[in-house]
């Protein structure tokens, strides 16, 4: 076998453990999204999200829509949902799975404020 050989064959078995490596890192992700709208179904832009598990946490706000949307490994998480002026909304657990799309929607019930309310 010559030099050049060895190295297309080294070059090929590289290639095709990459495609592997990467079909796999692919495949272990799921999609949590969703819509964070008032009582009266305005889009809340800036709320607060928060997706936590025992290895992650993250936080991240909603867009001027009012959406979200993140890429997560399958596993079981909770998620809530924050608005300035609002109660914090209870904590949903699920589990995630592979290739799988999840939508959690909340409707933030807002603190009153006024005179009329005791």
């Amino acid at each position: 076998m010559t030099v050049l050989t060895i190295r297309s064959i080294f070059f090929a078995i590289f290639i095709s453990a990459s495609m592997v490596c990467s079909s796999f890192a692919q495949k272990s992700i799921g999609k949590v999204k969703g819509v964070i709208a008032d009582q009266t179904d305005a889009r809340v832009a800036r709320a607060r999200v928060l997706i936590e598990n025992k290895k992650l946490k993250k936080k991240f706000i909603t867009n001027d829509a009012g959406e979200y949307e993140i890429e997560l490994p399958i596993g079981i998480y909770k998620i809530s949902a924050e608005v300035d002026g609002c109660y914090p909304s209870k904590k949903k657990r699920f589990r995630l799975k592979l290739n799988q799309t999840v939508q959690f929607n909340f409707t933030p019930i807002c603190i009153r404020n006024d005179i009329d309310h005791p």
